[in-house]
C-alpha cells in the first residue's frame, strides 16, 4: 500500500519508515494543501495533523484514498460527511494528549492570574525589578466552569482539586462517579456562565459549538471573568471576545487556539496585542510523551485497518 504522511518531523519519519518497512511510504513536513498533490493520487492511507484541511475537492483529487488518520483529537479539519460517501474511514486520536492538554490548560490559567508572562517580558525588555502593575489573584476558592468534562476536562478538574477551587462542569454525558470523586457538580451551560469566575473550553467543534462563546452568551457571564481555550478557536466569536476585553466585561483570556488559526487577520492580530490576552501556538498538545505516544497510536491504527483488509 501507498501511505503519505504529512507534517512530519525527521524523528517521526524514521520511526514510521521502521514501522511500515514493508509498504511504499511518502512523506512531507507540509500540510496536504501546500502540496501538489497530482504526485501523491496513488496514496491508499493519508496521515494528517491539524493544519491539513481535507475538502471534498482534496478527497476527490485522491482516487485511491481509503483511510485518512489524523494524529489530532478533533475532525473539524476533515470533510467527514464527503469521507463516508466516497466510503473512505477517517480515524482520529481522542485520548493522546489529555494529560498534555489540561496541564497548559492551568499553565496559561497560572499565567493569567499571577501575570507571570508581563512579569518575565518586563524583566527581558526593561532590566527592571518592579513589581508595579504585576499583583494578581490567587486560584484557592475561585469557582472554575468546565465545558466539556470529557478526557481532558476530567483532568483539568482533578488539577483544580489542588488548588482548592470549586468546580462546576458540563457536558453532553455526565459521568457523576467521576464529577463526586474529584468534587465537581453538574449544572447548565448558563448556570456556570454566571457563575464562574473562570471559564475554560475542552470540548469539539462542532456546528453546534461554533461561536458558543458569543456577544449573547457573554453577557449573561460573571463580570470580570477569564476565559482559557485550549480547544478550537471557533467555538469563541472573535469579535465577541474583542468587545467584551475592551469594555472590561472579561478580564483577561489565554488562548492557545484562534478562529483564524495561522493567519495574521485583523483580529487575530488585535488579540496577540492586547494587554489582556495570551496566545500561544496551538502548542498545548506539544510534550514528549504525547508526542511519542501519539506517533505510537498513529502507527497502531494503521496497521489494525491494515490487517481488517488483509482478513476481508
Amino acid at each position: 500500500m501507498y501511505l503519505l504522511f504529512t507534517e512530519v518531523e525527521p524523528w517521526e519519519q524514521k520511526i514510521l519508515e521502521h514501522a511500515f518497512r514493508d509498504h511504499q511510504l511518502l512523506f512531507t513536513s507540509k500540510s496536504v494543501n501546500d502540496c501538489n498533490l497530482i504526485f501523491y493520487r496513488q496514496i491508499d492511507i493519508l496521515s494528517i495533523f491539524v493544519h491539513s484541511s481535507i475538502d471534498k475537492t482534496i478527497l476527490q483529487s485522491l482516487p485511491n484514498l481509503k483511510l485518512i488518520v489524523t494524529r489530532s483529537t478533533g475532525t473539524d479539519h476533515i470533510d467527514v460527511i464527503t469521507a463516508k460517501a466516497i466510503n473512505v474511514t477517517v480515524y482520529n486520536m481522542p485520548t493522546y494528549a489529555s494529560q498534555a492538554v489540561a496541564e497548559y490548560t492551568f499553565g496559561l490559567l497560572l499565567s493569567l492570574a499571577r501575570k507571570i508572562h508581563l512579569a518575565y517580558c518586563r524583566i527581558q525588555t526593561e532590566h527592571t525589578f518592579s513589581h508595579e502593575g504585576l499583583e494578581g489573584f490567587e486560584l484557592q476558592g475561585k469557582t472554575i466552569g468546565i465545558i466539556g468534562l470529557g478526557n481532558i476536562g476530567k483532568i483539568v478538574a482533578r488539577i483544580a482539586t489542588g488548588f482548592d477551587m470549586h468546580i462546576l462542569a458540563c457536558d453532553q454525558k455526565e459521568d457523576t462517579a467521576y464529577a463526586q470523586s474529584v468534587g465537581c457538580s453538574f449544572t447548565t451551560f448558563q448556570d456556570i456562565l454566571t457563575r464562574s469566575d473562570i471559564l475554560t473550553l475542552h470540548l469539539p467543534l462542532t456546528p453546534q459549538t461554533r461561536h458558543l462563546i458569543c456577544q449573547a452568551s457573554i453577557k449573561t457571564m460573571k463580570k470580570g471573568i477569564y476565559i482559557i481555550n485550549t480547544a478550537r478557536g471557533a467555538i469563541i466569536e472573535t469579535s465577541a471576545l474583542l468587545e467584551a476585553l475592551s469594555d472590561g466585561h472579561i478580564a483577561g483570556a489565554a488562548l492557545d487556539v484562534l478562529e483564524h488559526e495561522k493567519e495574521m487577520t485583523p483580529e487575530n492580530k488585535a488579540l496577540i496585542e492586547h494587554p489582556k490576552v495570551i496566545v500561544s501556538p496551538h502548542n498545548a498538545f506539544n510534550t514528549k510523551e504525547a508526542r511519542k505516544g501519539l506517533i505510537k497510536k498513529t502507527i497502531d491504527t494503521i496497521k489494525k485497518w491494515i490487517q481488517s483488509q488483509v482478513e476481508l
